[in-house]
């Protein structure tokens, strides 16, 4: 029973020191940050795309969105 206790209490102290640490590194990075040019993110989208799991759901990705609009899609009659 102590032993749970003195885990638990272990832990306890492990995760606000994780906290923490996750809180300062965040800060550290918002401060850090300039503004994303469009093209960068463009380049991280193609270096991104070139893994193979990653263009296969972007494929079912879009494959979804044609459905979606296909089954949303109206045709306003024309008099």
């Amino acid at each position: 029973r102590q032993i749970s206790s003195q885990l638990n209490t272990q832990l306890a102290n492990d995760l606000r020191q994780l906290g923490k640490l996750y809180e300062e590194r965040f800060n550290e990075i918002a401060q850090q940050r300039t503004p994303t040019k469009l093209s960068d993110l463009y380049n991280l989208m193609k270096n991104v795309t070139r893994f193979p799991v990653v263009r296969e759901q972007i494929a079912v990705v879009k494959v979804g969105r044609k459905i979606m609009m296909k089954q949303h899609e109206y045709e306003i009659p024309i008099e």
